[in-house]
């Protein structure tokens, strides 16, 4: 109860902003001692357990946690003497440690910790251990995220000897402060046409207009437009409203030619991202190819994370350099 005590202390202690820095999880799972009976009768060394902790966000990959875990009730003995003593109860610990991620995919991270613990082993004396854990955390929104951990605590006190270890393997849940999920577009309906007058209009010769000369166009996912879907090199229904200009162009002007250029961020490896960017750059020239393009105007290259226009370091700078980038060369229109 005391640790449970210090445990909610240190937790309202913290600043709880609205701020995506902070965050707090649950976890449940099975637990387990080794080297905590000297004879295997009246041995009990499994066990369910659970647990909680509060995390901050320093870097987008480094974060420190605070804990607090029940491991559950054991029953270990050891040789005393001549004698044969048995400890019967819960093991409860506070641990603190800082945890690094790797990311996989936009959604999945592998992450490791390593810190401390301090353990409380029923009537044995309280103890300070090394702390180690690993597992993957998945996004399943913005604000909540699942893991998966395996967790490890040594030189537990559960006799004469600090030899004990203590196992935990979990599922937990996270959820992060000050995070908002994208707004929806809203739909504005288009106004109705007004009436024409009875007066005629005078008849206006109609030319085309002068072709552009050669651009490059620039799309890129924005906060509250994304033109892909989440790690997919499919396009969303926001992506295709924004190249439909390029394929009306395309279309009225057939002598025109394109170079479709696909671009990543830094995030998972070099390998992954140089395939994401080429197949999302094929998905645009699928969609125009789709709208009427002849196939042979245009070219496709992805160039993964290797051309950034802004710093990866930082979500900002990450957001500009997920883009697909569309140059139209200059052609000549024939009257």
């Amino acid at each position: 109860m005391k640790k449970q005590l210090v445990v909610l202390t240190l937790l309202s202690s913290l600043p709880f902003t609205a701020s995506s820095q902070i965050y707090i999880g649950g976890k449940a799972g099975a637990s387990s001692l080794s080297n905590s009976c000297a004879v295997d009768s009246n041995c009990d060394d499994a066990s369910s357990a659970f647990g909680a902790y509060v995390g901050y966000q320093l870097l987008d990959n480094v974060a420190l946690e605070l804990g607090y875990d029940d491991y559950g009730k054991f029953v270990s003995n050891y040789q005393n003497g001549g004698t044969l003593d048995v400890i019967d109860g819960s093991m409860t610990a506070i641990t603190f440690a800082p945890k690094f991620n790797i990311p996989l995919t936009d959604d999945l991270d592998f992450f490791s910790k390593l810190g401390a613990g301090y353990s409380q082993y029923e009537e044995a004396k309280d103890d300070l251990n090394l702390l180690a854990g690993l597992g993957f955390e998945g996004k399943l929104t913005e604000a909540l995220r699942a893991r998966i951990e395996y967790q490890l605590m040594t030189e537990i006190n559960a006799g004469p000897a600090d030899d004990t270890v203590a196992s935990m393997f979990t599922l937990g849940l996270n959820y992060h402060f000050g995070v908002k999920s994208p707004e929806p577009v809203a739909k504005v309906e288009p106004r109705p046409a007004p009436e024409p007058k009875p007066e005629p209009a005078p008849v206006v010769e109609e030319k085309k207009p002068e072709p552009p000369k050669k651009q490059t166009i620039t799309f890129q996912s924005q906060q509250d437009v994304s033109l892909f879907e989440t790690g997919s090199s499919k396009l969303s229904a926001a992506g295709t409203r924004r190249f439909e200009s390029v394929a009306t162009l395309l279309t009225t002007y057939p002598q025109s030619k394109v170079d479709v250029v696909g671009h990543t961020d830094s995030r998972g490896s070099a390998k992954f991202n140089q395939k994401l960017s080429e197949q999302r750059a094929q998905a645009v020239a699928d969609y125009l190819i789709a709208k009427g393009v002849d196939p042979s105007r245009i070219t496709v290259k992805g160039e993964g994370e290797a051309n950034p226009v802004a710093s990866n370091d930082t979500a900002a700078g990450r957001e500009q350099n997920r883009r697909v980038e569309v140059t139209i060369e200059e052609f000549t229109v024939e009257e």
